[in-house]
């Protein structure tokens, strides 16, 4: 998976980017499979993720982007309503990770 779906999903399963695999709990793999698929399925019918210069073998970019929830929006609210989180940037192996800093542990 690209490190924008990454993102997204572990997001929506409330799992924290820097938490080891191994100290994950089987309702935490639950929940990110299902949310893999959500995102992934969503992602599909969007077009996938049109960032810099992306177009589909077609050239059609597409629109995903427009429905990210924590990508790219560091210093944000976090989109979910009984939250009053922010949403924070790290870098893991090189890779810019967005999280909320109150939802996802």
């Amino acid at each position: 998976l690209s490190n924008i779906y990454e993102n997204e999903i572990i997001f929506y399963s409330e799992v924290k980017p820097v938490k080891k695999i191994k100290k994950l709990t089987n309702f935490e793999i639950k929940k990110i499979i299902k949310f893999s698929k959500k995102i992934i399925s969503k992602a599909i019918i969007f077009g996938g993720s049109s960032i810099k210069d992306f177009s589909s073998s077609s050239g059609k970019k597409g629109s995903f982007q427009q429905y990210f929830s924590v990508y790219g929006k560091k210093g944000e609210n976090c989109p979910k309503a009984e939250c009053f989180g922010k949403i924070k940037k790290t870098v893991i192996a090189n890779r810019a990770s967005f999280f909320c800093n109150k939802c996802q542990k």
